[in-house]
């Protein structure tokens, strides 16, 4: 059952005076009664805290399941046949090939971004951890995160710039952040 508390009367109060008056007169002495119809409503679908701390678990298990891949993988190196030995050097040299074929694509990049007066140059991070495996989560209100109980090491978390101009051709500023160095991470 969902009751009316303390916490809801606060956010519900209105802020002009003599609706707050009015509003304290109607709910006095309801605390921990059934709230009416419509407040149980938006409260059911107020699903924020859930989908959070959702998020967070997803995030923990596929961690989990990442090392648990790595140390079998690490297992199968050992007992490597020649056949095995042979798909490794070929996988290795289409790593390569898609490395090489990635780095061209960069380049053009940087080369269209680039004018006259300004030259962009597009840079792999040097982090203890690579750039695939991080994960970065923008937030309206950063506070939000602690609905979650914890985030895995790999989550960073980050404010998302307030647009108003969401309607432009091409890349918006609130995510062209998320692209760069100047991404700032916030602890939770």
């Amino acid at each position: 059952m969902i009751t009316i508390t303390e916490e809801f009367l606060n956010r519900k109060r209105p802020k002009d005076p003599d609706d707050a008056k009015e509003f304290d007169e109607k709910y006095e002495g309801k605390v921990g009664w059934l709230m009416e119809k419509k407040d149980r409503a938006r409260a059911v679908m107020d699903q924020k805290a859930t989908s959070v701390a959702d998020i967070a678990a997803v995030l923990k298990i596929q961690e989990d399941e990442m090392k648990n891949r790595a140390e079998k993988g690490d297992q199968k190196k050992v007992a490597a046949t020649k056949a095995g030995q042979k798909r490794q050097r070929i996988a290795r040299k289409k790593e390569k090939a898609y490395a090489a074929a990635v780095a061209e694509r960069i380049a053009n990049f940087e080369k269209s971004l680039s004018t006259t007066g300004e030259i962009y140059k597009i840079e792999v991070p040097k982090d203890e951890q690579s750039e695939s495996d991080l994960v970065k989560i923008f937030w309206n209100d950063v506070q939000d995160a602690h609905y979650a109980e914890s985030w895995p090491d790999r989550v960073r978390h980050g404010e998302l710039e307030q647009s108003r101009d969401n309607v432009m051709p091409g890349q918006s500023q609130a995510y062209a952040s998320a692209a760069d160095d100047t991404f700032s991470a916030v602890e939770v």
